[in-house]
């Protein structure tokens, strides 16, 4: 008899919050992924100047390079972890007798809230850095790549829109819905490579995330037990090299930094097969991975890490843009030759400096992970819809148009900012306007608080080692 896999406990959603129980398997594989993207972001790039302006290539561009996108194209995996949360959060939801339209407007709210300080930060940090004599060109080129990790969240929120749905379809046809879905994929691609049209291909961003997704609800409901798994495994990997090798596909599987073809933009059954394989391999290894997230130490990372994954991914590609700054532009150096031991200490050397920038980042930017504890407004169906479309769109916008202060990337910044606002209550004669106000202003006047608390304790002290004046008693005149 097989054995059945039951997660335990999880109600957060990617780098949101802690829930009273956890799945050590889920928050490994959340940890995991971030790692990792991270990493290819920081060792990819093959970056070189000419006038001032910062030219990026990639290392996938290597002939036969392609065969590490296998290894390091894990955004299935979230998807997976963000169904099996999803499938719980909605359940737990369904206890607490909270609507469908309720939940998806607190989810939306934690999920691109993050991206506000973010855009707000990098927006008016380009015209100052172009008026200090930063190049254009090189400018440029940091808000577009801290633009371009936006392109997850933007999918991410499409199947939170759909989980509710898809909890459905999964409670009454099971496996089923995995394999229409796939069935999808496959009908979009062959209508893709038939007619030449590859605008056709964009509809498999649905469904790829998706059936991904539906794995992860699968997971949740106990059903992807380890003969489930191997099937997985086997059928996915071996699935994903067939197709390769006789249908006219690229071999790369991320298109990390505009290499030339990939199977990510748009998503393809190549893509769809690895990441059912990686499900596979994952949930084989499963006691393992929970073996080691036992260990005193791997369980301290992943407590630090749930309230900051986040802000990683939203944040690591500020440090690279320093760097770049520094090495690239001012000092007019380039990445070695890729796969050189040149190219190795380059690496090293970077990952190494970009993470003490990081860390501290982190640390300032990590109470953004929640939203500001503001009222929510009775949410109707096509209420939550409009936050969700306002937001998905916002995020687009920003993907494409990078965090340039352009007009373009200020509608997306806004139309983030309307999703925000549809999603709250207006109570005590609380506007939509001081709403905002609140939204954009709370993290400053918290700071602006706990700064005046101290100065005014500091003068307190003073007082009394000066003056041994005893601070008069509350309610004194």
């Amino acid at each position: 008899m097989a054995t059945t896999l039951a997660p335990t406990r999880d109600t957060s959603a990617i780098g949101v919050g802690a829930a009273p129980a956890r799945d050590c398997f889920l928050d490994a594989l959340r940890l995991l992924v971030i790692v990792l993207v991270v990493l290819q972001h920081w060792t990819l790039p093959v970056l070189d100047s000419t006038r001032g302006a910062v030219t990026v290539g990639s290392v996938l561009d290597v002939p036969g390079a392609w065969v590490l996108t296998w290894a390091v194209q894990v955004m299935p995996l979230i998807f997976f972890v963000g169904g099996a949360a999803n499938a719980i959060s909605l359940r737990s939801a369904r206890q607490r007798a909270q609507r469908a339209p309720d939940w998806l407007a607190r989810r939306l709210r934690r999920l691109v809230w993050p991206v506000v300080p973010l855009a707000v930060l990098w927006i008016p940090l380009t015209s100052l850095l172009v008026a200090l004599g930063v190049p254009d060109g090189a400018v440029h080129s940091g808000t577009r790549a801290a633009g371009m990790v936006l392109w997850f969240l933007a999918a991410y929120l499409m199947v939170v829109v759909l989980a509710p749905t898809l909890l459905r379809w999964e409670e009454r046809a099971g496996w089923w819905i995995c394999v229409g879905l796939l069935a999808g994929v496959v009908a979009v691609d062959l209508a893709r490579l038939a007619t030449g049209v590859t605008e056709i291909g964009y509809l498999n961003v649905a469904l790829v995330w998706a059936g991904v997704h539906q794995l992860g609800m699968r997971y949740a409901s106990g059903a992807l037990n380890r003969r489930a798994a191997a099937v997985l495994a086997v059928g996915g990997w071996a699935t994903a090299l067939a197709v390769v090798l006789v249908v006219p596909y690229s071999p790369n599987m991320t298109g990390v930094f505009d290499t030339a073809a990939s199977n990510i933009n748009p998503p393809t059954l190549p893509l769809a097969a690895l990441g059912a394989g990686q499900v596979g391999l994952a949930v084989l290894a499963r006691e393992r991975i929970d073996a080691w997230g036992s260990r005193p130490a791997a369980a301290w990372l992943l407590t630090w890490a749930r309230t900051r994954l986040m802000t990683v991914y939203l944040w690591h590609m500020v440090p690279m843009a320093a760097l770049s700054a520094v090495l690239v532009v001012w000092a007019d150096l380039a990445t070695p030759q890729p796969f050189t031991a040149g190219w190795l200490v380059w690496n090293a050397a970077g990952v190494s400096a970009m993470t003490l920038v990081l860390c501290p980042l982190v640390g300032l930017t990590a109470r953004f992970e929640r939203p500001p504890d503001l009222p929510y407004a009775a949410q109707s169906t096509a209420r939550s819809c409009a936050a969700a479309l306002l937001g998905g769109a916002g995020l687009l916008i920003l993907t494409v148009a990078g965090l340039d202060p352009n007009p373009v990337s200020l509608a997306g910044l806004l139309a983030i900012g309307g999703a925000l606002v549809v999603t709250c209550g207006f109570r005590e004669g609380w506007g939509r306007a001081a709403w905002t106000l609140s939204l954009f202003g709370a993290p400053l006047r918290g700071a602006t608080n706990r700064t005046l608390r101290a100065m005014t304790a500091e003068a307190s002290s003073r007082r009394a080692r000066v003056g041994g004046e005893a601070t008069p008693a509350r309610g004194r005149p």
